[in-house]
């Protein structure tokens, strides 16, 4: 007789999988894995099996203990309205925001002195940015005008000062 065909006789008999187990010697909590189709089959042919209560169905150490430890872990959960629901989702982001804005507060003030000192270093290294952006602004403008010729020579035939130049 294969292992499937005792599976398939005891759960006719209706024992549960955890007796199954024992029974044959099979790792806990595996049968449903290799056997599940074999198992659900031979619970079929047993009409007696779902005539039994859940507890007696859960009978055995090892899955009464595991049934309380899940219990213990989900508590009843609540049902709540669309609109309660909605109302918890606000009220759990205002405060999330509020704490927020605390901790970012709490922050500001801690770091005040360092905060407003590299601010200033920022904007004094900004401006001499601006600054040197505008004289080479200024350079490159200037050149423009006195690249056509050489010695500030325009292309027209006048000097920088607007004179007539002489060849």
């Amino acid at each position: 007789m294969t292992l499937e065909d005792r599976i398939l006789r005891l759960a006719r008999l209706g024992m549960t999988p955890y007796q199954i187990e024992e029974q044959l010697g099979i790792k806990h909590f595996t049968i449903h894995i290799g056997y599940h189709k074999t198992l659900m089959q031979g619970y079929s042919e047993n009409d007696a099996f779902f005539d039994r209560t859940a507890a007696e169905q859960l009978s055995g150490t090892v899955t009464e203990n595991f049934r309380r430890i899940s219990l213990k872990k989900r508590p009843a959960k609540e049902t709540l309205t669309e609109e309660e629901q909605i109302e918890k989702r606000k009220t759990k982001q205002a405060e999330a925001r509020a704490k927020n804005t605390e901790k970012k507060r709490s922050y500001y003030q801690r770091h005040r002195e360092e905060i407003l000192a590299c601010q200033k270093r920022w904007r004094e290294m900004r401006e001499k940015l601006d600054e040197k952006h505008k004289r080479r602004k200024e350079k490159s403008t200037g050149k423009a005008r006195n690249a056509s010729g050489a010695d500030a020579v325009s292309g027209n035939g006048q000097g920088a000062d607007g004179n007539q130049l002489s060849a």
